[in-house]
């Protein structure tokens, strides 16, 4: 999981909708160079990016590691 330092409600003006364990938002980026689509999701007040394994190895991710992220709602 990577935090995020913003709301995507109040970003993206989009509710969060029903996703395979809770509510969200559907999201589609890059990490690091490598394309992804992932889910936020608020748990205890903030927001965060939920990443599979395959990814944080592709993208040669490491704890506390600083990253470069594009993120957009994906809407399909």
């Amino acid at each position: 999981m990577l935090p995020l330092p913003f709301d995507p409600i109040s970003q993206w003006s989009t509710p969060a909708r029903p996703l395979w364990r809770g509510r969200g938002h559907r999201v589609r980026g890059s990490l690091n160079g490598q394309t992804f689509s992932a889910s936020v999701v608020e748990r205890a007040g903030s927001f965060w990016l939920l990443l599979e394994d395959s990814l944080a190895t592709a993208a040669e991710l490491a704890a506390g590691q600083p990253v470069d992220v594009l993120l957009e709602p994906d809407d399909a």
